[in-house]
């Protein structure tokens, strides 16, 4: 009964795609730690930490890293036609960029929402400390919902409206609820 369930397999062949998937897997592992040690020898001879906080470096090199591991790990279940693994690998990898992607919108706003508070406030306009927030506070919502929705970028379109309605809602039920609190 067992060999018939093993019968007409080639374990040649599975044996040579497995070797060839194991192969993959430690290659892969080679390049990730040739690219960290790499990476981490330029970042101390350009003296980069200096400059740019030293945790968000390692950071930034560990998050390559494992893109390299996960690369050569998707490739290696390819080779064994494991689909099911390889599809949320590839899900993964799409994420990342997606990720960094939205954690740069959110910088970007914020770096315009100061700086368009400082001219506001800087302005001479009366009540321009209540404008400069207004403007302030808004350009940060718009910025984070546009984050928000490259964060979400695998979900379909009405679903992402839906949710950007709701946290609509929620948070001008929240500025509400401030203002009605202070006065």
């Amino acid at each position: 009964m067992v060999t018939a369930m093993f019968q007409g397999i080639d374990f040649n062949y599975w044996a040579i795609k497995f070797l060839i998937a194991l192969g993959m897997i430690v290659f892969g592992f080679f390049l990730g730690k040739m690219f960290e040690k790499g990476a981490i020898k330029l970042v101390h001879k350009i003296g980069l930490g200096k400059k740019i906080r030293e945790s968000f470096l390692m950071l930034s090199i560990m998050i390559i890293t494992w893109c390299i591991y996960l690369i050569f790990i998707n490739l290696a279940f390819s080779q064994l036609n494991i689909r099911v693994i390889n599809e949320i690998i590839t899900n993964f990898l799409m994420a990342i960029p997606a990720f960094v992607g939205a954690l740069f919108l959110i910088f970007v706003g914020f770096a315009i929402a100061v700086y368009l508070r400082d001219v506001i406030r800087d302005s001479g306009i009366e009540e321009a400390k209540i404008l400069a927030n207004l403007i302030f506070y808004f350009i940060i919502y718009v910025f984070l919902l546009y984050a928000f929705r490259i964060g979400l970028f695998s979900f379909e379109t009405q679903i992402k409206n839906y949710i950007t309605l709701l946290l609509t809602f929620i948070v001008g039920s929240a500025v509400a609820f401030v203002i009605v609190k202070k006065s």
